[in-house]
C-alpha cells in the first residue's frame, strides 16, 4: 500500500525526475495495484519525462527503470525513432547520448553494437569524436551491468580496438565493457593497459578491476605487485581494492600497511574501505590486518572518520580503530539507582535552553529534520 501511494505521489509532481523516482518501484514485487498506479505515473508524467529524457536532461538508475515506463506508455514501439534521433548528426550531443541509452535499455545485441561500439556512428563533421563516443560507451557499460545482453562474433575486435584507442573516455569504457562482458581474448590489451604508467590511475584502476573480473591467471600476481613496493599510494589503493576480489587476506595485509605510511588527508581511504565492506569476510580480514599493523591513533581516527563516510560500519572494524584511539567502546550496565539520581539531579539543576542549544549544534549534526512548533525545537521528526 505504501508503495502505491507513493507512486501515486510522484504522479502528482509534474516533473520529468519524478518518472526516475516512481520507475524504482520496479526494482520489487510488482503486484496488480502497484502496476495499475505506476502505469497511470508513466502515462501522467510523459509530457514531462519524455521529452525531458530525449532532451538528456533526466536519466534513469537502471536499464530497466526505463524500460518499464517505455513499455507502459508504448516506448517499446518507438526504437525506430530512438534510432533516428541517436544516427541524426544535426542535434545535440546530450540528445543523441540519451536516445543511445534508451536503446541499450531496450535493444538487443544488435543494437548495442551498432549503437554502442561502431565508431563509424561517432564521426562529426568527417571527425572522430571521442568524447561523444566516451559518453554513449559509459551508458553501454551502465545497461551492461543490469542487463544479461551482449553483442556476439567479432565482440573481442571491437573492443580490442576500442581499448587501442587514445581518447582516455573511450579506452576506460572499453576496459569496463571488457570486464562486465569477461571477454577473455581482450586480457593482453587490458594488462597493457594496467601496466601503462602514462595513463591515469583512474583507467589503470579500471584495468586492475577487468583483470579481476576476467579472473585472470596472472591478475593475482600483478595486483600483488602493484598493491605494494614504491607506487604511488592512489596507484596502490586501486590494485588492493581489485585484489580483496581475489586474495582478501592479501589486500587486507597491503592496506594496513598502505594505511600505517600514508598521509590520510591526501589519500581518500573511504572506496578502499567499501572495497572490503562489500565482500563476504571482507571487513573481518581487514580488521585483523589492521589490528596487527599496530597503527598510530591519528591513523585510526582517519580511518574511523573514512569508515563513517561510506555509509556502512562494521563491528570489527569499529573495535579495532576504537581500541587504537583508546575507546573501549563497552556500555555499563544498567543501574537504576544511578538513572534515578541523574533525573533528580537534571530536574533540579537542569537548564532547558542550554540543552536545546547543545541538542541543536550536536544532535542536528546528522538530522536535520526536526519538528518545529511556536519556534522551539521539539524533536527530530
Amino acid at each position: 500500500l505504501v508503495r502505491m501511494e507513493a507512486t501515486l505521489a510522484c504522479a502528482a509532481v509534474p516533473s520529468g525526475r519524478s518518472m526516475t523516482v516512481a520507475s524504482q518501484v520496479v526494482d520489487r514485487g510488482v503486484d496488480r495495484w502497484i502496476d495499475y498506479a505506476f502505469t497511470q505515473a508513466a502515462h501522467h508524467l510523459e509530457p514531462h519525462w519524455s521529452p525531458a529524457f530525449r532532451n538528456g536532461e533526466i536519466s534513469f538508475a537502471r536499464p530497466k527503470h526505463l524500460a518499464a515506463a517505455l513499455n507502459k506508455t508504448g516506448g517499446r514501439n518507438v526504437l525506430k525513432e530512438l534510432k533516428r534521433i541517436a544516427g541524426n548528426g544535426d542535434l545535440e550531443v546530450k540528445a543523441r547520448v540519451s536516445a543511445c541509452a534508451a536503446i541499450f535499455a531496450v535493444g538487443g545485441a544488435d543494437e548495442l553494437r551498432e549503437f554502442g561500439l561502431d565508431r563509424e556512428r561517432f564521426a562529426r563533421d568527417g571527425k572522430y569524436d571521442g568524447d561523444f563516443h566516451a559518453q554513449v560507451l559509459e551508458r553501454l557499460a551502465h545497461a551492461a551491468r543490469f542487463r544479461d545482453v551482449r553483442p556476439g562474433d567479432g565482440l573481442d575486435d571491437l573492443l580490442n580496438d576500442l581499448i587501442d584507442r587514445s581518447e582516455v573516455g573511450v579506452k576506460n569504457a572499453a576496459l569496463s565493457l571488457a570486464g562486465i562482458w569477461k571477454v577473455d581474448d581482450t586480457e593482453d590489451k587490458v594488462l597493457d593497459a594496467a601496466g601503462d604508467s602514462s595513463l591515469p590511475v583512474s583507467v589503470r584502476a579500471t584495468a586492475f578491476e577487468t583483470l579481476a573480473a576476467m579472473g585472470s591467471g596472472s591478475a593475482k600476481k600483478l595486483l600483488r605487485g602493484y598493491a605494494g613496493g614504491s607506487n604511488e599510494p592512489e596507484l596502490r589503493a586501486a590494485a588492493i581494492r581489485s585484489l580483496a576480489e581475489l586474495d582478501g587476506e592479501a589486500a587486507a595485509r597491503q592496506a594496513a600497511i598502505l594505511f600505517g605510511k600514508t598521509d590520510l588527508a591526501r589519500l581518500d581511504a573511504a572506496p578502499t574501505l567499501a572495497a572490503f565492506l562489500e565482500r563476504k569476510d571482507g571487513a573481518e580480514a581487514l580488521a585483523d590486518a589492521l589490528e596487527d599493523a599496530k597503527l598510530k591513533s591519528a591513523v585510526a581516527e582517519n580511518l574511523l572518520r573514512a569508515l563513517y563516510s561510506t555509509g556502512r560500519l562494521d563491528q570489527a572494524l569499529v573495535k579495532v580503530l576504537n581500541e587504537t584511539l583508546g575507546v573501549t567502546g563497552q556500555v555499563p550496565a544498567y543501574n537504576e539507582t544511578y538513572v534515578e539520581a541523574l533525573v533528580s539531579e537534571a530536574l533540579k539543576k537542569g537548564d532547558g535552553k542550554r540543552g536545546a542549544l547543545l541538542f541543536k549544534s550536536s544532535a542536528c549534526v546528522t538530522c536535520t529534520s526536526c519538528e518545529v512548533s511556536n519556534r522551539t525545537v521539539v524533536a527530530p521528526s
